[in-house]
């Protein structure tokens, strides 16, 4: 007499029937054309976050360097081009918005042609306003800058 657990490590059948292969099979393409829609929708909205949150710091920055420096500071924005210029005292650093993601509105005053946001050497931005970021789902974030006290801070909400 064999226990259970002999009987299982003596039968003699190995592998797998053409049918359990092709069971499994069929449950990982259903669950890969399930997960693969909303793992894309993840890393788009992903990436628009970050990228706002790049454009946030790099706002911060910018107010910061113009209050240690005591000189004036400032963002330029090239909507079409879908790229802006940090610039701090002699450093100019072009930042490229990354594919699949547009600015969608900016209502900074123009300088040059140009949008652009100033900080003056106490941190006070030339104007409030701010810039919306889109990425090809639709999603939309906004960086806003208070006037006057200049905060900065991202919204899913237009101002």
């Amino acid at each position: 007499m064999f226990s259970p657990l002999e009987r299982l490590f003596n039968n003699q059948q190995k592998g797998f029937s053409l049918i359990e292969v092709l069971l499994v099979l069929t449950i990982l393409g259903i669950l890969t054309a399930v997960v693969i829609p909303v793992l894309d929708m993840v890393l788009d909205y992903h990436s628009l976050d970050t990228t706002a949150g790049k454009m946030a710091a790099n706002m911060r920055l910018a107010q910061s360097h113009a209050i240690t420096t005591n000189q004036f500071t400032r963002l330029v924005f090239h909507r079409f081009s879908n790229l802006y210029m940090v610039e701090l005292s002699l450093v100019k650093e072009w930042i490229d918005i990354p594919q699949g993601i547009s600015i969608c509105a900016i209502n900074f005053p123009k300088s040059g042609g140009r949008e652009t946001l100033t900080f003056n050497s106490l941190g006070t931005p030339n104007q409030g306003g701010h810039v919306g970021l889109e990425n090809r789902r639709g999603d939309k974030l906004y960086v806003i800058i208070t006037p006057v006290t200049g905060r900065v801070r991202i919204s899913k909400n237009p101002p």
